[in-house]
């Protein structure tokens, strides 16, 4: 007897949990006719075909295993389990052999889960009504529009049987336009707002007992926050410890590079 029609199962993860239950028979002692698939917060697919196992007598799934070291599936992640039984029928009774009431009732529970398998696989098909018969080119377009044509590719598709089309087209290219205008507008209005960096040079001259003193004037409170960048003469990011923090100079030590060669640069905002 096979009484529930459910042959899959979806899980959204939440960080914490790894056991995952299904209430679905199956017919394999190794849980081998169970497929799982991993769906990513961003929506991508993939099968799981490792770092899982079946739990065949308590009816679960652990996915990740503790050994595989992965993390557990976060808020935003999916998990399905689904039922996938072979198309084949394995039952071989001989004419005046022994009739096992089991054994028959297994092979039909088997061709049951079959049909439920191709139930859950038929209605997540899109389907044209029962009263229609689509032409060829109605299904070509059907296809081209499952396979992800965009909106503005499916207006020049359109294009080619009706103007209606390459009107659609015209008024989408006109929002992109503004769109990118709009875009364009933002950016500079961004770029006007920042404020002016200052940038400034130093020698070693500049250095007293191997430290650089920068007056900013900024009259920063404490713990008088500031980030500066330094480079040597080859460009290269150095990075001095701060001597000392002020509401108007940083002191930072540059002992560490010894004399240093050339004319060396800083920057901040």
């Amino acid at each position: 007897m096979l009484p529930d029609a459910t042959n899959r199962h979806i899980y959204s993860g939440n960080g914490t949990t790894r056991d995952w239950d299904f209430i679905f028979q199956i017919f394999t002692t190794n849980g081998s006719d169970i497929k799982l698939y991993k769906t990513s917060a961003d929506g991508i697919i993939t099968e799981i075909t490792s770092n899982y196992s079946v739990d065949v007598g308590g009816c679960f799934v652990t996915y990740p295993t503790i050994v595989s070291g992965l993390p557990l599936l976060a808020t935003g992640e999916k998990i399905t389990l689904l039922r996938i039984e072979p198309l084949s029928q394995a039952a071989d009774w001989k004419n005046q052999g022994p009739f096992n009431a089991e054994t028959v009732e297994v092979a039909i529970d088997k061709l049951t889960a079959v049909a439920q398998q191709q139930k859950e696989e038929l209605a997540r098909v899109i389907k044209y009504a029962v009263d229609k018969t689509p032409t060829e080119t109605e299904i070509s377009e059907f296809i081209a529009s499952i396979e992800g044509l965009s909106d503005i590719e499916a207006a020049i598709l359109a294009a080619q049987i009706a103007q209606e089309g390459a009107e659609l087209a015209q008024a989408a290219a006109e929002a992109a336009q503004a769109a990118a205008e709009a875009a364009q507008a933002a950016a500079e209005a961004a770029v006007a707002s920042i404020e002016q960096s200052v940038r400034g040079t130093f020698t070693n001259t500049d250095l007293s007992s191997g430290k650089l003193t920068i007056t900013h004037n900024k009259g920063l409170s404490a713990p008088y926050p500031l980030l500066i960048q330094f480079f040597d003469n080859n460009g290269k990011e150095v990075k001095p410890d701060i001597d000392t923090a002020g509401a108007n100079a940083h002191i930072y030590d540059f002992s560490p590079w010894g004399a240093i060669t050339g004319t060396w640069g800083y920057i901040y905002l």
